[in-house]
């Protein structure tokens, strides 16, 4: 622990004596709970497997939609024989009792993809929070990689009436307290007099959907809510000892 503050020291980054330490102690300790986690990770899938392997995937409408071709790393597998792919993330994945999943759409898109051939499971470790997605039958990861290359495609010809933050927010409002889910999605949307609102943070978004009534005036809005995020809602392994999985987006 002493080099690693000698280090940042000479850097520049720390202050010197007692504040300096205080300071350092604070932006290791998230270091040391993703390297324990990683450890634990690398013990529950001990065995690596080096070669990265080659997806290929033809959307419905082959004249339509291009082929999606890349190759996938970080494989690794248990004892037993089960597949994984053991992925770092340098973004907090949980805050406080709150999984954030507009940070697993990457991880999620590349997890369809994995489980194409084989069912495959996915565990993203990072600096607070370790989540896990549950591997798919084949023919489910192909029916919602299919339905996200043709929402991109559709994305590619109009704005869609989409934003994700406040999609997930609405989501689980409306799962909890329907009546109330316009006005919170609202708030996540416009923002309030206590944060900032997600389509202040986007000049596309305020230049084409400059209000909530704007975004989800159509109903197009709770649709795409629905077929883009709940799929990865529900595979996103629930841990026992946590509230984070019923908690929802970030409030």
């Amino acid at each position: 622990m002493r080099g690693k503050r000698v280090w940042r020291r000479s850097r520049g980054d720390l202050v010197t004596g007692g504040f300096g330490d205080r300071q350092s102690d604070a932006l290791l300790e998230p270091m040391d709970r993703l390297f324990k986690d990683w450890r634990t990770q690398l013990e529950r899938w001990p065995v690596e497997i080096e070669r990265d392997r080659e997806i290929r995937f033809q959307a419905g409408d082959a004249g339509a939609l291009p082929l999606l071709a890349d190759w996938l790393g970080q494989w690794r597998s248990s004892q037993d024989g089960a597949t994984a792919r053991l992925l770092l993330s340098t973004r907090a994945l949980v805050d406080g009792n709150q999984y954030r999943y507009g940070r697993l759409v990457g991880p999620w898109v590349e997890h369809l993809a994995a489980n194409l051939a084989e069912p495959v499971t996915t565990v993203v470790v990072s600096k607070k929070g370790t989540v896990e997605i549950a591997p798919l039958e084949a023919g489910a990861a192909a029916t919602h990689l299919n339905e996200l290359m043709h929402l991109w495609a559709d994305g590619m010809t109009r704005p869609l009436p989409f934003a994700l933050e406040t999609a997930l927010k609405w989501l689980f409002e409306n799962q909890s307290m329907p009546e109330a889910a316009d006005a919170k999605a609202r708030a996540k949307y416009e923002g309030d007099a206590f944060s900032v609102g997600e389509m202040q943070q986007s000049a596309s978004l305020q230049r084409v959907y400059p209000s909530f009534t704007a975004l989800a005036s159509s109903g197009e809005f709770a649709e795409l809510a629905k077929r883009v995020l709940e799929p990865l809602i529900a595979a996103v392994v629930r841990k026992k000892s946590s509230r984070a999985a019923a908690a929802g987006a970030d409030a």
